[in-house]
């Protein structure tokens, strides 16, 4: 068994390998709202799931902090990308281990509406569609356009 002297050399090497710079730049990518972060919680008891590292369960501020601990496993974190009325980025959970229908959902969206998605394998149950804009676009815009598709 590791002793805790490795264990903290360990993830002092993998948190030097996740650079200022990435850590900005995945920042960049989901970019919402700064006040509060988005928490899971657990719905039959409404407490908030804490992963084991995590000291503070609560909501918080988003920092680059925040960040850097998301990425290192270290702690679950929810953007909301709504600011006013517009988001950078949207995202839909497909709440399966099916990569053919995520793969169908995102080329749909490239085909029919012109969208470039990106999906991404969730920790729990299944694939995440991801869309990134350059500009903030009107947040009820792309709604619409993901229901519709999402119910196809």
């Amino acid at each position: 068994m590791d002793s805790s002297t490795d264990k903290d050399k360990r993830e002092a090497k993998q948190s030097q390998a996740l650079s200022q710079e990435m850590v900005e730049a995945f920042a960049s990518l989901f970019k919402g709202r700064k006040d509060k972060s988005g928490w899971l919680r657990d719905e039959t008891t409404a407490n908030y799931i804490v992963l084991p590292n995590d000291k503070n369960p609560e909501p918080a501020p988003v920092t680059l902090d925040l960040y850097r601990y998301h990425l290192l496993g270290k702690r679950w974190l929810g953007i909301f990308p709504l600011v006013n009325d517009r988001c950078r980025f949207a995202a839909v959970d497909l709440d399966e281990e099916n990569f053919k229908k995520a793969l169908a959902f995102r080329n749909t969206l490239l085909e029919q509406v012109g969208l470039k998605a990106y999906i991404a394998k969730t920790k729990s149950k299944g694939y995440r569609i991801i869309l990134f804009f350059i500009e903030p676009i009107i947040a009820e815009n792309i709604i619409l356009v993901l229901n519709k598709e999402v119910g196809n």
